[in-house]
């Protein structure tokens, strides 16, 4: 389990509170949630998500939270991803042919 984290309303306020030397990674899974849920909504095919866009665990269990149900994945360990963060996912495997 993960320590317990602070709230920020905006990552302006992270930057604020951290000053920070290095990146800093924000995560709105709220935010996340309601665009992915208004994006289905609003289009009518099939929506798959790129794993490889961000394979961060907390981003594909958003994702299916939202109503999420494909994804594309193109090796290997993405597919080992999905089947243990998401056992029930249909996975796409889309993966271009590449040379030695």
């Amino acid at each position: 389990m993960y320590p317990a984290r602070p709230l920020y309303r905006n990552p302006a306020d992270v930057l604020r509170r951290l000053d920070p030397d290095a990146p800093v990674l924000c995560f709105a899974p709220l935010i996340l949630r309601a665009t992915a849920a208004e994006f289905l909504a609003g289009f009518p095919g099939e929506v798959t998500y790129a794993v490889k866009a961000n394979p961060e665990p907390a981003v594909l269990e958003n994702l299916s939270a939202a109503g999420l149900r494909a994804f594309d994945v193109a090796s290997i360990p993405e597919i080992e991803l999905l089947r243990t963060t998401l056992p029930g996912a249909v996975l796409h495997y889309n993966n271009p042919v590449r040379s030695r």
